[in-house]
């Protein structure tokens, strides 16, 4: 689970506005930061800030709401569990990114496109190559705007290949540390059992809620950067079963979120009785 220490303002606004599926207002979101042990001008200084760049979006009467057209990261972050929809079977065929030719010098625009690397589900094959199998519903030049929106440099050459044979002994699948990927998971489902238990046997209201938000935020990470491999390279049992399970744990903390919110003692320790109907 996430160290609530770590958690900051603006993480805590969009987190709620992208998943709550309503816009709330301002004193909703101070509440919710005194909740997470952020405090309320830290939440009207990132509110401020992130509907300046346009993250955040003002309606009417003063609530807010997250603009996911224009945020790409926020977006994929939020459509995790959407991203099966999007594959189809494995013929075999790859998609490779060349990027020798994108600088190093600037920091941050290197960082942004590993990023993307990642989220797009591509491992690092040799030190300027990375790859990804082609499973996708979408077309080569799709997956390369796609690309390109999450943040991949311009300079980075894209590819589709029909064939390709590996080098003698590599194990492709580790290449996206699968195995250590399902460890995290079997330990993350551990996690939302425990929680639910907890959850159900009576955990105070304000406490659910927290703790939801602050694992759901983990697994969801995890999810995102999932390379979705096809069962060709490895068996997707353990990302089955965790994507099943997170999907009814997000149902749940928006129920939790949603009665915490609208409550007039949001903050006490009444006892949570199990999720709303």
């Amino acid at each position: 689970m996430e160290d609530a220490a770590n958690y900051r303002a603006p993480d805590l606004i969009l987190d709620l506005l992208a998943t709550n599926g309503r816009a709330l207002t301002t004193a909703q979101l101070i509440r919710a930061g005194a909740l997470m042990g952020i405090q309320g001008n830290a939440v009207k200084v990132a509110l401020h800030r992130l509907v300046a760049c346009g993250k955040v979006v003002v309606q009417a009467r003063a609530r807010y709401r997250a603009n996911l057209k224009d945020n790409v990261l926020l977006a994929h972050l939020v459509g995790w569990y959407q991203r099966e929809e999007q594959l189809r079977p494995w013929a075999g065929e790859w998609l490779f990114v060349h990027d020798d030719g994108v600088p190093r010098a600037d920091k941050t625009a290197w960082r942004r496109h590993e990023l993307a690397m990642r989220l797009g589900g591509y491992a690092r094959l040799s030190g300027s190559l990375w790859l990804r199998p082609d499973n996708r519903l979408e077309s080569f030049a799709q997956g390369r705007l796609g690309l390109l929106a999450l943040g991949m440099h311009v300079k980075a050459l894209a590819l589709h290949v029909d064939q390709w044979q590996p080098p003698s002994g590599l194990a492709l699948a580790e290449l996206w540390q699968s195995r250590a990927r399902d460890r995290r998971y079997a330990a993350l489902l551990k996690s939302i059992e425990a929680s639910r238990e907890a959850i159900l046997s009576g955990l105070p209201l304000a406490e659910a809620a927290r703790q939801t938000l602050l694992l759901g935020r983990s697994i969801i990470s995890e999810l995102a950067m999932d390379p979705l491999l096809p069962p060709e390279l490895h068996p997707p049992d353990m990302h089955a079963e965790l994507y099943a399970r997170t999907r009814a744990y997000q149902l749940m903390s928006i129920r939790i979120w949603r009665r915490w919110l609208g409550s007039a003692q949001g903050a006490s320790t009444r006892a949570h009785r199990g999720p709303a109907r």
